[in-house]
């Protein structure tokens, strides 16, 4: 399968889980959320690990590193989920918070590529980098 596809079903799924956590907000606080979340996170990664086991995938890593790093990255998730769900929290509508963060998280994604992980900074990337940092700053003032 070729990685657009991935990304698409990724897409479509995490733009449901938006919507659902818009929902939620008004129903539970940002702290209490969060183990719930986690609870389905979870639930989705057993079922993954039974469908490897189910249908024999082969070429799977594991690491002690790499369970620590994502272990890492999950409380990095969950921190950051608080304060997510905290905004929806306040009333901000899902059609202004979301493109906020995703437009945020790419422009951090993308420098953190390019300074860590040393990831080409061509001039297109870096004319994509700064149009989304003035979408935000138009989003911003569009409540």
């Amino acid at each position: 399968m070729i990685w657009i596809f991935v990304g698409i079903i990724a897409i479509l799924l995490l733009s449901f889980y938006n919507l659902v956590a818009k929902l939620f907000s008004s129903e539970i606080s940002s702290l209490y959320a969060i183990p719930f979340v986690s609870l389905g996170v979870f639930i989705a990664g057993m079922i993954s690990i039974l469908t490897t086991k189910v249908i024999s995938i082969e070429n799977l890593k594991f690491s002690i590193n790499g369970a620590a790093l994502a272990i890492f990255a999950g409380l990095l998730w969950g921190l950051g989920g608080i304060f997510y769900f905290l905004m929806f929290s306040k009333g901000t509508p899902l059609s202004m918070s979301l493109p906020f963060v995703v437009g945020g998280l790419t422009i951090i994604g993308s420098i953190f590529g390019i300074l860590f992980l040393k990831e080409s900074a061509t001039i297109i990337k870096i004319i994509g980098i700064i149009t989304i940092f003035l979408g935000l700053i138009i989003l911003s003032r569009s409540k």
